[in-house]
């Protein structure tokens, strides 16, 4: 101001963007003979924060996908809008609810930017099943099965598992068997941020003949008849309501001596022989049946003869000892037939044969005494 001058409000006229401006202001008496310069004075115009009329929508991500993903559209249209954190990553839980910060930035460069939040839909992700492994299994006369179920398409990190009902085709044995699983899920809160694409599949097995176990029979106290004896086997370890009749072969021998039974196969497909499938057997000789006799002679005639007779032994190789007591009381013990006259057993001993043992009879004969015929001499009447 001049001396004398009162004061006044100037207005900055040429300042029309914000920002911040050095103001001198120049004074003059009209004529511009005289003037006066004020000192300098800085001045800032503060940015005035924009007002959005109208704020956009954002398009829908699938879990595992962060912000950057999701589109913003529609919105005022005096600027542009954009996530303040595009790397933030939603789970489902968040769909619709959670809102997420959006930056608006104006074109007019006097306004600053403001932000609000939005929501976004976060769609579960898909996972795509497959039959990782399934468990071959022995023969137990039911249709279910056990496996693993693999998953693909998780987000990197997590290692979401399912479960699912594996159930063969069929019961019965056999290679290459068809198995369905169905009832497919997801386990524990797995499913909150994923979904299954399907929940059915397919895939194969073995079902393996089941092992038996074997009880033999018949081979208890066997003795030789002449007929074939029966060793048989029985199959120990089935299932329930399951039958297996087991072929043996060597279970029918004859002749006295050791054998070996041998089973060579079951009538049901679902099973099979053991490691061990053969068994020994004895079959012991029979007691022999034999008689002897001797017709008795008189003292100083040949000995008879011993008629020996055996069905079972027969009767050759044949060995007998003569014993007992002379009518002189003299013990008596020999191979040779005596002479002395008396009563006399003789004991016949018939050797083992193949299938008999050796057998005694015994038979009993006399030496008689020789009648003696005497001439009377010196005899008169």
């Amino acid at each position: 101001m001049l001396p004398g001058e009162t004061g006044e409000t100037l207005e900055l006229t040429e300042a029309s963007h914000t920002g911040s401006y050095h103001v001198v202001v120049t004074a003059s008496d009209g004529s511009q003979s005289k003037t006066a310069q004020s000192a300098a004075v800085d001045v800032t115009i503060q940015k005035t924060p924009a007002t959005v009329h109208e704020w956009p929508t954002a398009s829908a991500i699938t879990y595992g996908e962060s912000l950057e993903r999701s589109t913003l559209s529609g919105g005022d249209t005096s600027g542009t809008f954009a996530w303040q954190d595009d790397t933030i990553a939603p789970a489902v839980a968040n769909s619709g609810v959670t809102g997420y910060t959006v930056v608006f930035t104006p074109h007019d460069p006097n306004y600053s930017p403001v932000t609000s939040t939005v929501t976004v839909t976060v769609e579960a992700k898909a996972l795509t099943p497959s039959v990782q492994s399934v468990s071959d299994k022995f023969y137990d006369g039911t249709t279910s099965a056990s496996g693993v179920i693999a998953l693909d398409g998780a987000v990197f990190g997590e290692a979401p598992t399912a479960k699912g009902t594996f159930t063969f085709s069929g019961k019965d044995a056999g290679p290459g068997k068809a198995v369905t699983v169905t009832g497919i899920a997801l386990e524990g809160d797995w499913g909150e941020n994923y979904v299954l694409s399907v929940t059915e599949l397919s895939a194969t097995a073995d079902i393996t003949p089941r092992p038996v176990g074997l009880t033999w029979q018949g081979h208890e106290a066997l003795v030789y008849t002449g007929a074939p004896v029966n060793v048989t086997a029985t199959a120990t370890g089935l299932m329930k309501g399951d039958r297996c009749a087991v072929t043996v072969e060597g279970g029918d021998g004859v002749d006295a001596g050791p054998y070996t039974a041998r089973a060579t196969g079951l009538y049901n497909d679902n099973y099979t022989l053991p490691a061990d499938v053969e068994f020994s057997y004895t079959i012991q000789k029979a007691d022999g049946a034999a008689s002897v006799s001797l017709a008795g002679w008189t003292y100083g005639e040949d000995p008879s003869a011993p008629a020996p007779s055996s069905a079972t032994n027969g009767t050759a190789g044949v060995t007998y000892r003569y014993t007992g007591t002379t009518n002189g009381g003299a013990a008596y013990d020999s191979a040779v037939p005596p002479t002395p006259a008396g009563r006399y057993p003789l004991p016949a001993t018939f050797p083992a044969t193949p299938t008999y043992n050796a057998v005694s009879a015994t038979a009993a004969f006399t030496v008689a005494r020789r009648p003696i015929a005497g001439t009377w001499q010196g005899l008169s009447q």
